[in-house]
């Protein structure tokens, strides 16, 4: 959303139906959690496009995803417990993305923080 996209989160309230093209990105360390591969059918049936960022490549997860994106985190042999390695490593790939899109969009961090949620 700070880029300039249309960004939204699946439940909200505010959240419109999901269409074809759309795409529909689901973080799942195993890629077994039921309710997010539902989401991933359900949205799959109406044209959309899921990428699945997962530790898992051949889940259930990625076997519906149009686009696994697997964070191998179990080759890191870092001890920590449940899902956290999982998540910091996701959160550092897709800083990674925006850092990268920042750039090849143009956009400044001036841009994006005018985009940021403040009262201000």
């Amino acid at each position: 959303m700070h880029l300039g996209f249309s960004v939204y989160v699946v439940g909200e309230t505010v959240t419109p139906s999901i269409k074809k093209g759309d795409l529909l990105i689901i973080c799942s360390f195993s890629g077994e959690k039921y309710l997010l591969r539902e989401f991933s059918k359900l949205a799959k049936e109406k044209g959309a496009i899921i990428c699945a960022l997962t530790s898992q490549k051949t889940s259930s997860l990625s076997r519906i995803a149009d686009l696994t994106i697997r964070m191998p985190v179990e080759k890191l042999r870092v001890k920590q417990p449940l899902g956290s390695l999982f998540e910091q490593l996701l959160f550092l790939y897709l800083e990674g993305i925006v850092l990268s899109l920042m750039d090849e969009m143009g956009v400044t961090q001036e841009e994006m923080k005018n985009r940021h949620a403040n009262l201000e």
